[in-house]
């Protein structure tokens, strides 16, 4: 507790580093009424530059901090219908009442701007065309040199590293998540700003109600792209060692009333289309094949793959709106690689398994989604039903000590139904009621088999045998049900709201293993080896939440009493396990605004989960060709607490974003998964022994622009450390784990000429094994990518790209590059590209990485070069 108020202490005093002097305030009209929402502005009487600023609270009361070398500096108070209020002040602390007149106008909004980045209240807006230069073609492109925000590999966007929770086109949802389909495709030169929409309550009703440290994007367009039907299209062919393609086709349309996205794709040149989302059955088996390495898939993805998207909203009579999205995709993908995997076993030596994996995989999806939402001041309704539907067919070669053949099929249907309501009480805003349910259900059949057999001593007598097959059959159904009173009553500043949560969970699971042999299917009829099982949980919450919002401090407490069920019902072994607990859950948020720029938050909650059927089965179930596992344990849980310190800044007017973030989290489980290896082949039992962990990690995070060459650097650097218990041949040993990691992505404007860009990303990770005499096993990875563009006369564009990549362990050390190359030309509205990928031919790629028990090396075949003619163009 005293290294808490040690650590709060320290980041209050940061208030007067960054500002010497603080000036506060009310703000009241001639009817000595309480102003909200006035602009306080202070400027420099010498040159008249801003030196601070704010906004009042709905107590007319501001708060404004500044550095400013004149001892006398300019007021102006402002705002809609006030009349602007100027005065001088002396530079020193002191506290203010100011009286504005009020006048029957409107004024234009008041914002206080800089020539690229602006904040009004909780908006952050940039000006697309300050960060956009002539290599930009989509809005991603403009995304990445925006300083605060940041474009991760996979297209998620994050603000201060914080990923954004919505993404609007004109203050309008239409894609319900899936931003990578717009970002990748409206044009950066038809977007006049980015929004960046702080603590962002996407509910109206509940504005003022409930705390949220949530963050939203919305895309602002210039006025000549608003209610023009535009459409994109690239084409383009190559080769490498066989002919190659790649074309994109996208129509939109953003209007007032109606929005529409619709994009057609197909490339065989590394990107794939589809939604692989597994289901339930991934969890239970999947086959070994080239896990997801940290390189862009486009590297070592040999592909053929189709998509098509349609996106539509339209807002009805009474300013609802109704979406709808569907998305299909297929690809047919071939991977390789080579892998050491390396376990860590107490007092032994470590086991290490060597394999060379051929992958071949086909993939099918179809996604449809309805929204229907109605988002006014004192209502709100949101309806969704979303059904998603896939199979994945995949076959993988491996030679290790033997060459052996896996083959799985997996489908799955996942169907959710979903409605939000809020209404609030028409003689007082802050009443109302909330009512939140949400509805999944699953169906996951899935089918392996593995060639030759694997564990013919536990499958087989010990008699090597032919195939072994794993059919697996999975339903579950999920029902979170919320019901709460938004404010019960008011003490003293505190709201009230007491709450009622019912969630229903049943999961059923039917699997057997068969042993094929001279042409023959053997099922094998001892229960070990055969489940039919049906777990189901009600779970029953009754609460009060407590709010805490006045001036700068914010805070929630949410106490809730939960009482849970769990039954689990075994009808092969005629065994029934019954459990029911009393819970009491805690969890605690509390943000201080220290001033416009400043502000501190914490949070911590007491969590309790429980496994479902994933972990609880009793027959075994052949995970992969090695890996056999069976969790039949008593029902169990896994508690604990997770805390957070976080220390956010933001100067606007300095381009200048950043926060540093402390968090922990303890854990304490009921059962441990013992882990025995059998040759090569590893076996999975769960055995009832209390055990616990925990890890705590830093984060910092800095984002800086400048004026100046238009440079962007986005940086964050963390630390993290760990301690995890294992049960592995019959031994229990304590894992530790720590690691570095840092990641740097800077863009600037050489000259107008010369544009740079570069990505940086380092780590070193290290693992051991408490009380073993053994030096610790560690992972260093080195990344840069770094780009350059030249702008020729007559629209050209010379470009190259350098990846160097270098990856260190116990083993080896390995290093390569990949250099490539691209010349463009733009002729009105059309632009060609002629790009030659992996120029060196660089043949493989190196990846290592840690967990608890093990650690992974693999080596990919990555695409040979390559040479390919696009052409883009807008109609």
């Amino acid at each position: 507790m005293k290294r808490l108020l040690l650590i709060l202490l320290t980041f209050f005093s940061l208030n007067d580093i960054f500002a010497q002097t603080t000036v506060t305030g009310n703000v009241r009209n001639e009817k000595d009424e309480n102003v909200f929402k006035a602009v306080v502005v202070i400027k420099n009487l010498s040159d008249n530059l801003i030196v601070g600023y704010s906004s009042t609270d709905e107590n007319g009361l501001f708060n404004v901090s500044f550095k400013s070398n004149d001892s006398i500096l300019l007021l102006n108070v402002q705002g809609f219908n006030i009349k602007k209020e100027t005065m001088r002040i002396e530079n020193k602390n002191q506290d203010l009442e100011i009286v504005i007149k009020e006048e029957a106008i409107v004024l234009q909004e008041v914002s206080v701007k800089s020539e690229k980045i602006w904040e009004n209240n909780d908006t952050i807006s940039y000006l697309t065309d300050s960060f956009r230069d002539t290599t930009d073609v989509v809005i991603a492109d403009v995304l990445k040199k925006m300083p605060g925000i940041e474009v991760k590999d996979d297209g998620k966007i994050e603000y201060k590293g914080k990923a954004i929770s919505k993404f609007y086109i004109e203050n309008m949802d239409m894609l319900q998540g899936r931003y990578n389909i717009a970002t990748n495709n409206i044009p950066a030169s038809d977007v006049h700003l980015i929004q960046i929409m702080e603590n962002h309550q996407e509910v109206k009703a509940l504005k003022n109600i409930d705390f949220t440290d949530a963050v939203a994007l919305n895309i602002k367009l210039k006025a000549d792209a608003k209610g023009t039907f535009i459409l994109m299209n690239e084409f383009g062919t190559g080769y490498d060692e066989k002919l190659l393609w790649d074309a994109n086709i996208a129509g939109m349309r953003f209007g007032k009333k109606m929005q529409l996205l619709a994009t057609i794709q197909t490339n065989n040149n590394g990107s794939n289309l589809s939604n692989k989302s597994n289901g339930g059955a991934g969890s239970f088996a999947s086959t070994i094949k080239p896990s997801v390495p940290n390189i862009g898939e486009r590297r070592t993805t040999f592909n053929d793959s189709y998509g098509l998207t349609f996106n539509t909203l339209q807002k009805l009579k009474n300013d609802s709106e109704l979406s709808v999205n569907v998305l299909g995709g297929f690809d047919k993908n071939t991977k390789s690689s080579f892998a050491r995997t390396s376990y860590l076993i107490p007092e032994s030596d470590s086991l290490n398994i060597y394999e060379t994996i051929n992958s071949d995989e086909q993939s099918y999806s179809l996604e449809t989604d309805i929204n229907y939402n109605l988002n006014k001041n004192l209502d709100y309704l949101k309806i969704n039903v979303n059904v998603l539907g896939n199979d994945i067919i995949n076959s993988s070669d491996i030679e290790s000590s033997s060459l052996i053949r896996q083959n799985e099929e997996r489908q799955s249907v996942t169907t959710k139904a979903d409605i939000r309501w809020v209404r609030k009480s028409r003689k007082d805003n802050e009443k109302g009621i909330e009512i939140n349910s949400r509805n999944v259900y699953n169906i996951t059949p899935y089918h392996s088999d593995v060639n030759p057999g694997s564990f013919p001593n536990e499958l087989n007598d010990g008699i090597y045998y032919d195939m072994t097959k794993q059919n697996i059959d999975f339903t579950s159904f999920r029902s979170n049900n919320t019901f709460r009173f938004l404010t019960l009553f008011v003490i003293k500043r505190i709201s009230i709201h007491p709450y009622a949560i019912v969630n229903v969970e049943r999961q059923t699971l039917n699997s057997s293993i068969l042993c094929f042999n001279d042409n023959q299917d053997v099922t094998l009829h001892d229960d070990d080896f055969n489940n039919e099982m049906i777990w189901f949980k009600t779970q029953g919450n009754l609460g009060l939440r407590f709010d805490y919002n006045r001036r700068r401090i914010t805070s929630e407490l949410s106490l809730p009493i939960q009482i849970r069920h769990i039954s689990l019902d075994d009808k092969i072994n005629l065994n029934s396990k019954n459990e029911t607990k009393l819970l009491f859950l805690p969890d605690f948020n509390f943000k201080y605004k220290i001033n416009n720029s400043l502000d501190i938050s914490v949070s911590s909650r007491i969590y309790n989960t429980t496994p479902s059927l994933q972990t609880q089965y009793s027959g075994y179930i052949l995970k992969n060709y090695r890996t056999l596992s069976r969790y039949d344990s008593n029902l169990s849980d896994t508690k604990g607490n997770t805390s957070s310190l976080k220390f956010s800044f933001n100067d606007v007017m300095n381009f200048f974003f950043g926060d540093v973030s402390v968090n922990y989290n303890y854990y304490v489980n009921d059962v441990m998964y013992s882990q025995n290896f059998e040759d090569n082949y590893l076996i999975i039992n769960s055995i009832d022994q209390k055990n616990s962990g925990d890890y705590l990690s830093f984060s910092l995070y800095l984002g800086k622009g400048f004026n100046w060459k238009n440079i962007n650097i986005n940086g964050r650097c963390s630390y993290g450390f760990g301690k995890s218990p294992q049960l592995v041949e019959d031994k229990v040993a304590t894992y530790n784990n720590h690691g570095w990691n840092a990641n740097i992505t800077a863009s600037m404007n050489i000259t107008n000429l010369i544009l740079f860009s570069n990505k940086f990303s380092w780590s070193r990770m290290a693992s051991s094994i408490e009380s073993q005499f053994k030096s610790e096993d560690y992972i260093t990875t080195f990344v840069e990518n770094a780009n350059i563009d030249f702008v020729l006369p007559f629209g050209f564009v010379i470009g190259s790209s350098l990846e160097y990549y270098y990856t260190s362990d116990d083993f080896r050390t390995q290093h390569f590059m990949l250099l490539d190359c691209n010349l463009s030309y733009t002729y009105k509205k059309v632009k060609f590209y002629l790009e030659c990928n992996n120029l060196l031919n660089t043949e493989s790629f190196v990846y290592s990485y840690f967990t608890d028990i093990y650690n992974f090396y693999s080596s990919y075949n990555i695409r040979p070069r390559s040479l390919m003619l696009k052409v883009k163009f807008e109609i």
